[in-house]
């Protein structure tokens, strides 16, 4: 599979590769060169794949929702499971990340208030500049072209031969492999 590749990175360095820059901050080139070394932090991979391989076809009962795509509640609640502490405050904040019913912070549901807790307020998660630079238990976001915000959120559960597996809920999936959504029309954002 060819995947076109648009790093993230200033236009020195872009010239130097001969690559493009993508077309906003945070983006993710679809990059799949090679693995990458998985970041080392308090998170608990482990326990967060378990916990999203456990889940992906169904719902917690200590998690009930009224969220109609609830991608971004799954994942939430996998990070909780791998060591993500919650934070209290207004639910509309993006400084807040925890879950109630039958209202939970916005960070905690929504895809793109989830990457400004998690990335810019909490700074518990890192932009990666590469797809190929996710790994077990890292998660993977994408907006549609044309968008404002941020609209799907998806976990990595697997890692083979270079490619990152994903699962996530809404159309509820397990360990797809990012080859197979790679052509999307969207903007990639990879956090570790």
């Amino acid at each position: 599979v060819d995947i076109p590749m648009v790093p993230l990175m200033n236009e020195s360095q872009a010239k130097a590769s001969r690559t493009l820059l993508p077309s906003e901050p945070g983006a993710a080139s679809i990059d799949l060169s090679g693995p990458a070394s998985p970041s080392v932090n308090k998170f608990n991979p482990t326990a967060s794949i378990t916990y999203a391989k456990k889940w992906w076809n169904g719902r917690n009962s200590a998690y009930p929702t009224n969220y109609p795509n609830d991608c971004t509640n799954f994942v939430s609640q996998a990070m909780k499971e791998g060591g993500w502490t919650t934070v209290s405050g207004w639910y509309k904040s993006d400084k807040a990340w925890w879950y109630g019913w039958p209202t939970s912070a916005y960070p905690w549901g929504g895809a793109e208030n989830f990457y400004r807790f998690a990335v810019k307020e909490s700074k518990r998660a890192t932009p990666l500049y590469y797809v190929k630079d996710l790994w077990l238990g890292d998660v993977l976001q994408y907006k549609k072209k044309g968008a404002t915000n941020i609209s799907h959120t998806m976990i990595v559960t697997n890692w083979v031969n270079n490619v990152p597996y994903l699962t996530y809920h809404t159309n509820d999936t397990l360990n797809k492999p990012f080859t197979a959504i790679s052509s999307l029309n969207v903007t990639w954002f990879a956090s570790d």
